[in-house]
């Protein structure tokens, strides 16, 4: 490791980042120059000893002057139009992003009414299509608004933009430059992979070649995240390396000479990052592998872990911000663990005789890759999810050599169908690649239906803790003192993570909330400890029949208690529907016509204006405007009528029931999608985080202690 000093200087810069963005500004100018000044005091102190804290700490007082430069540069004056509104001329930079019922328009403003600012990018949500398309000129008024949405800082995006309704955009053709090969490029790869193929194989075929994940079902993609390989869907390092080196492998047999196969392989390089569209874990991966195959082509090896701090160092000089995305801190983190644990863990068992066999090998060696991206990505998932796959590894292992198989057959399956002449090749091959991709599913849904596929780690002192022990488990491959202080380190670490991941089994498993949503009403299911409650019924006997088939599905058949909270004169319909399909012991219910219905020998309890503790968690209190479920500490209010919330926590009711100036955190709205869409929009401009449900579109809500998660999809 002596000789990785570029690597060094840059996990400085990108450790001091990544602490920085918890601090103000002021405080990082402050600490900025106290840093500095310890970094001269430590270079006089040791200017006769070869010591890494000078270098250290200069590179981390770098870091912090760099951050403050750009953001009074680059940032202050975009986050200081939060709720202006303006005449804006803007074009698209990109193709719009299709994602959970929302369309995302990332735009560069070129002119502003009343301001000076321009040339900055922002991002119009939308539930609504607006029917711009890429490099499209817009002209329209606009009311810029900050929903803190740091992932998008590593593009350079600060900032969010709200159109009305009722205003209609002038829009011309624009040309997008160079750049527009690139969007063809990609659209032509969506629509030939799906000419041939329909489909979950297909998106997923798709997505592992151009990063739009968009088609893949809901159902699906909960098996990819469950199953801990939702990275696969993202391009990142992992397609890019099989890319280049299959493309490198293809040219050294035409050029004959690695040299020029290397240099020709880089125009290549820029060509997929542009394919992927320019994302950060994309420009990491890219500036890498070219500075590699830079290397290769002078007949020199490049030195893994310095081409990687380059390419970091590159991407945190341009832009600061970078380290607010996740996926570039994790395919960063990820390819730092297989340049440094994997080689150590390769060494520990080679000696090991069953390696003799060269299938046992190669196995292994695909384990320990996975092992070692994981364990190295560990501390930031746990910090940033809040949970753990611990079946992802082998996930990994099982769909390694498919996923490969899935990109190469993929990539050369769609070259020879757009060639026109060798198309058959080409569907052959597409066919091999959705066998592939088929595999891969299955194999997701099977590791996801595991009960122990996801660990939850509950309460933030915990997450804290478990990355802390994750970290020091990392930290042991770095220490190069005695072997008796390495075991000891090894074994505290490693008795820490295993209290904590065990703790986590003896915790209570969150509380989850189904919201089962459609244009008439929605119901919301409570499962705590076994116990499972319904609040809520459709007020239409084909959605109450939705709802039970949705409930059947999760595979509950009788339900301990429903709550009907409405006295609405349509509720019996639906109600009446709902109790043929499900079972129940108990029946809650405000409204005397209800009592009438045969309720296949549940007993009835009649309630007004009480408050009933449900389970050791979950406890319901009735008003007259509606129920406030209190689970985990989370307030969530499901008005019956339209009425001021109270400041809770998450609402849940139909569209027409929830205001735009609600004290809340997130509304979950259910109605057609043209009026959600409407509202959602309100709601963004006044801080609310709004979710849409229409038929068949339903939410989980996922509550502890300390915090609340909400997975918004199609979950069947």
């Amino acid at each position: 490791m002596k000789s990785a000093q570029v690597a060094k200087i840059a996990f400085a810069v990108l450790g001091t980042l990544i602490i920085a963005q918890y601090l103000s500004f002021e405080i990082c100018a402050v600490v900025g120059v106290l840093v500095f000044i310890g970094a001269v005091i430590s270079a006089v102190i040791l200017r006769k000893r070869e010591s890494l804290l000078p270098k250290v700490l200069f590179s981390s007082a770098l870091a912090l002057g760099l951050m403050c430069c750009f953001y009074n540069l680059n940032v202050k004056d975009v986050k200081a139009l939060d709720g202006s509104t303006h005449i804006v001329e803007a074009h698209l930079l990109d193709e719009p992003e299709y994602t959970d019922e929302r369309v995302i328009y990332k735009m560069k403003a070129d002119k502003l009414s009343d301001s000076d600012s321009s040339g900055f990018k922002f991002m119009v949500v939308s539930y609504a299509d607006l029917g711009f398309r890429e490099f499209d000129k817009v002209t329209v008024e606009m009311t810029f608004y900050d929903t803190g949405l740091e992932d998008f800082y590593g593009e350079n995006i600060y900032i969010c933009a709200y159109i009305s309704n009722e205003d209609t955009p002038i829009v011309e053709r624009g040309d997008g430059g160079l750049y527009r090969y690139a969007i063809a490029a990609r659209q032509a790869v969506r629509n030939t992979v799906s000419r041939y193929l329909n489909g979950d194989e297909g998106a997923l075929i798709i997505s592992m070649l151009i990063g739009d994940r968009s088609g893949i079902s809901d159902s699906a993609y909960s098996a990819i995240k469950g199953s801990g390989i939702s990275h696969i869907t993202v391009v990142s390092g992992l397609h890019l390396s099989i890319l280049s080196w299959l493309i490198m492998s293809v040219l050294r047999r035409f050029l004959r000479s690695r040299r020029m196969a290397a240099l020709a392989t880089i125009p290549f390089i820029f060509g997929l990052m542009a394919l992927a569209g320019f994302t950060p874990s994309v420009l990491r991966a890219g500036i890498t592998s070219i500075i590699t195959f830079c290397g290769n082509a002078i007949y020199k090896k490049a030195y893994s872990v310095n081409s990687l701090g380059l390419a970091v160092l590159l991407q945190c000089t341009v832009n600061p911000f970078s380290v607010c995305s996740v996926s570039f801190l994790l395919t960063v983190f990820s390819t730092l663990g297989i340049i440094l644990i994997e080689p150590k863990l390769r060494k520990w068992v080679s000696k090991l005789s069953i390696c003799r066999f060269r299938l046992v090998r190669d196995l292994l060696l695909v384990s320990f890759m996975t092992i070692s991206a994981q364990l190295m990505t560990l501390p930031i998932a746990i910090i940033t999810f809040g949970y753990v796959n611990p079946l992802a590894v082998l996930t990994n292992v099982i769909i390694s050599t498919a996923v490969t198989l899935t990109v190469c057959f993929a990539a050369f399956g769609v070259l020879l169908c757009l060639t026109g002449v060798l198309s058959f090749m080409g569907e052959a091959l597409l066919f091999v690649a959705a066998i592939c991709s088929k595999f891969i599913l299955l194999v997701a849904e099977i590791m996801s239906k595991i009960s122990f596929s996801q660990i939850y780690i509950s309460g933030r002192s915990m997450m804290l803790l478990c990355a802390l022990a994750s970290a020091a488990i990392i930290l042991f491959f770095f220490v190069n003192s005695r072997r008796r202080i390495k075991i000891i380190a090894l074994s505290t670490a490693l008795a820490m993570e295993l209290i904590l991941i065990l703790s986590s089994f003896v915790l209570p498993s969150p509380v989850s909330l189904r919201v089962y949503g459609s244009e008439s009403g929605s119901a919301v299911l409570i499962c705590d400890g076994g116990r499972n409650i319904l609040v809520g019924s459709a007020d239409a006997s084909h959605i109450a029949k939705m709802i039970a088939n949705d409930i059947k599905a999760d595979g509950i058949d009788n339900l301990d208690l429903i709550v009907l909270p409405s006295d609405c004169d349509k509720l019996s319909k639906g109600a009446t529907t709902l109790l043929k399909h499900v079972s129940t012991n108990k029946i809650m219910y405000s409204d005397e016509r209800i009592d009438l219905m045969a309720l296949d020998g549940a007993k009835r309890i009649g309630y007004a204006n009480c408050e009933v503790e449900l389970t050791d968690r979950v406890a319901l209190s009735v008003t007259d405007d509606g129920i406030m479920i209190t689970a985990a500490k989370t307030r969530i209010f499901v008005p019956t009528e339209y009425a001021s919330s109270p400041k809770v926590d998450i609402i849940i009711a139909p569209t027409e029931f929830i205001a735009t100036t609600c004290d809340v955190k997130c509304a979950i709205m259910v109605g057609k999608e043209a009026e959600t869409a409407h509202k959602s929009n309100l709601l963004i401009m006044g801080g609310v985080q709004p979710y849409a449900l229409s038929n068949g579109k339903n939410a989980e809500i996922k509550l502890t202690n300390s915090d609340y998660c909400i997975e918004y999809e199609n979950l069947y």
